[in-house]
């Protein structure tokens, strides 16, 4: 893999797993600014909207079950299952 951006090239390679892990042990210790408040309204946004589908989908899959389970009782106390 290559990678070019304004005339510098760059291969996977270029750098050791040692020096890689020292640059990002590196950017990590850095005094960065918090994210703007949009990104943090976006992430509580997109986790909120997360949570409603998987509570949505797994009320959707219980009462699928619950109404397969319900209909084989049903058939069955009546003989026919």
């Amino acid at each position: 893999m290559e990678l070019k951006k304004g005339g510098i090239s760059m291969k996977k390679d270029d750098f050791t797993e040692e020096e890689l892990k020292a640059l990002y042990s590196g950017f990590l210790d850095r005094n960065c600014e918090p994210a703007p408040e949009a990104v943090s309204e976006a992430y509580t946004a997109i986790s909120k909207a997360q949570e409603d589908y998987l509570c949505a989908l797994e009320e959707y899959q219980f009462r699928e079950v619950f109404m397969y389970g319900y209909e084989l009782g049903m058939k069955s106390a009546e003989g026919k299952g």
